[in-house]
């Protein structure tokens, strides 16, 4: 059952952050003004993060980067074990601890982001042929709705909602566990946001914010990115039924199919495991029984 809405329950917020090294270091080779750079992209999220802590003092905060480098994968961001003081102290911060430390938070974001482990994989990718996916995409979302999932296990009348920034091209292949996530989302009644920074729209991330109720956004001008997070992404569930939030007028529902991982209009699907084939086919791909002709 949904939690009643109201500005007195704090809120958990997962930013999801797509900071995938060819994607970036295409981006870097380009140089057009219109695209946020990736100082820029990690100085507008420290002041919407701060500003998100800010509009409730128990507010919780989680930023994960997805990225599909060497070490490919989810990265925690924060929060982060051992965290450092501006006198040099070690303020003790266990990684399920999502309660910001609001003096440190500016630092640690933006140390975080341009560390080298990301901005050298960032920096080795260019050069590179123009392969960019978003395949880390998948495994981001399914950690998030687990910690949405276990924070609301302790607090049940906390607020959750995830805010994606993707940069990446949609990952036919990931369908299925992206869609896994985005129900579960749902469920709990999470709505998922998404700022995109590609050229082109994410089928995916539309699906999810309309289903989910969330906001979805791709900027023409990329250098509004903080105006954009700040008047669309920052307002809490309760008081975007007061605001007039930007309305998405197409939404792609294609689905994936299994065996192509291509969108498709009109599919077989199995009767047991509900996959999806463009081809008629005798035995499931993907559970190994059943029949794809229904």
């Amino acid at each position: 059952m949904a939690a009643v809405l109201d500005d007195v329950n704090p809120s958990l917020l997962v930013v999801v952050v797509d900071v995938d090294f060819e994607a970036w270091a295409q981006r870097g080779k380009q140089c057009l003004e219109t695209q946020v750079t990736y100082p820029e992209l990690v100085a507008s999220l420290v002041i919407f993060c701060n500003a998100y802590v800010l509009m409730h003092r128990h507010n919780r905060l989680c930023v994960l980067a997805s990225h599909t480098g060497a070490s490919g994968g989810c990265l925690q961001i924060y929060p982060r074990r051992n965290i450092a003081s501006a006198d040099g102290s070690m303020d003790r911060v266990t990684c399920d601890d999502f309660v910001p430390l609001g003096h440190l938070l500016p630092n640690v974001l933006g140390e975080s982001f341009m560390q080298p482990t990301l901005s050298e994989g960032i920096a080795s990718a260019v050069g590179k042929e123009e392969n960019v996916s978003s395949t880390a995409l998948s495994g981001a979302l399914s950690k998030a709705v687990c910690i949405i999932n276990r924070q609301l296990q302790l607090l049940p009348k906390l607020q959750p909602r995830l805010l994606v920034l993707q940069l990446g091209k949609d990952h036919a292949p990931s369908y299925n566990s992206i869609m896994n996530s985005i129900f579960s989302a749902d469920k709990m009644s999470a709505p998922v946001d998404a700022v995109i920074l590609a050229a082109t729209d994410s089928h995916f991330l539309q699906q999810a914010c309309y289903l989910t109720r969330g906001v979805y956004q791709r900027p023409v001008d990329q250098r509004d990115l903080l105006q954009v997070l700040l008047t669309h992404c920052l307002p809490s569930s309760f008081s975007r039924q007061t605001l007039q939030l930007p309305v998405q007028r197409t939404v792609d529902f294609r689905a994936a199919c299994a065996c192509h991982k291509k969108p498709v209009e009109f599919a077989y699907m199995c009767s047991v495991c509900l996959a999806l084939f463009c081809e008629r086919g005798d035995v499931c791909q993907v559970c190994g029984t059943g029949s794809t002709g229904d």
